[in-house]
């Protein structure tokens, strides 16, 4: 039987946490600049900026600085005196991170039932309720503790190890929630889009890795083994957690534009975009009647335009800089 609390076992235990970290720095690192074309989009005005963009960008950023932060606890020499207001950053964005990755999920779901008052009502909240919980758990969850031979802060003993295990829980319950929510509302549907049919997927597989990662946290936390063992599991969580969520978004964004091309090809702008003119523009005739070209397209079908309201109410819309032909999400 392994005994957690002996010296050598933490202090491999340590060991095994330190090296986690810097295989998710790498792992992460290499995510985020495969992806840092969305920021390059944005600052180039190619992409609108919309509200949706907020917890996918403030998560993405977080969850860097939250390796970063545990990775500078680990490795350099700190001062006594900074170790606790470091330990309190990196558990607020660890936090924040963990999130943003539920908002990214419940954003989308929030779009779907925007004519039920009551659904939306109970997702926001949910959420609110989840940002409180990462809050508290951020100041009161974890303990830090300074090694004066290393000149590194290291984790004692949980301070809130029910707050933190329920924060898990919470976690894996409000996700559940949502996938529950978006399933129901496809079933629901009369016209099955596309594009639901592959929000709901997605949010199959974000809950199923969420849930197995987050309870494996939880049944460390709980256990209680040692500090080392208690978070070991917690920082691989997080991570996965976000590069999940934020997978979801960008595939959901390349689906809305290849609808919206699609849409094009169809017929609905090809003969404006020939005039210079965006679809759905009012043209301005001679006797200052003002009318927006609309002409029925024969071989689009109704999954086109609903997966075009899905997109467009989600997502910013594509725009490019000569706008001659403009994006249909």
């Amino acid at each position: 039987m392994v005994d957690w609390k002996d010296p050598e076992v933490i202090e491999l235990t340590v060991f095994v946490l330190e090296q986690t970290i810097v295989f998710l720095v790498g792992f992460y690192g290499w995510h985020f600049l495969l992806t840092i074309h969305v920021e390059w989009n944005l600052l180039t005005r190619k992409l609108v900026f919309k509200w949706p963009y907020v917890p996918y960008l403030l998560g993405r950023y977080t969850m860097i600085c939250c390796l970063l932060f545990v990775l500078i606890m680990s490795r350099l020499r700190v001062k006594e005196a900074h170790c606790r207001a470091m330990l309190d950053a990196e558990s607020l964005v660890a936090c924040m991170a963990v999130c943003c990755a539920s908002m990214n999920l419940s954003i989308r779901t929030l779009t779907i039932w925007s004519c039920s008052m009551r659904i939306r009502f109970l997702l926001i909240t949910l959420c609110l309720g989840h940002w409180a919980f990462a809050m508290v758990v951020a100041f009161t969850g974890l303990k830090a503790q300074y090694d004066a031979v290393s000149g590194t802060c290291v984790l004692a003993n949980t301070n809130g190890i029910d707050r933190l295990a329920g924060f898990y829980a919470y976690t894996v319950g409000y996700d559940f929630i949502i996938l529950v929510l978006t399933v129901y509302a496809l079933y629901r549907s009369c016209k099955r889009s596309e594009l639901l049919s592959v929000i709901c997927v997605q949010g199959v597989w974000y809950f199923v890795v969420t849930f197995l990662v987050n309870i494996i946290s939880v049944t460390l936390v709980l256990m209680d083994l040692n500090s080392a063992m208690s978070v070991l599991f917690s920082l691989p969580g997080v991570t996965i957690s976000a590069i999940a969520s934020s997978r979801c978004v960008l595939s959901v964004l390349s689906m809305a534009d290849l609808f919206g091309r699609t849409r094009e090809a169809n017929g609905h702008t090809s003969w404006l975009s020939k005039l210079g003119l965006p679809a759905g523009e009012p043209v301005l005739l001679t006797t200052h009647i003002t009318l927006n070209p609309s002409f029925p397209d024969v071989d689009s079908s109704t999954s086109d335009i609903d997966d075009e309201r899905w997109s467009q109410e989600a997502f910013p819309d594509v725009h490019h800089a000569d706008r001659s032909i403009p994006s249909a999400v």
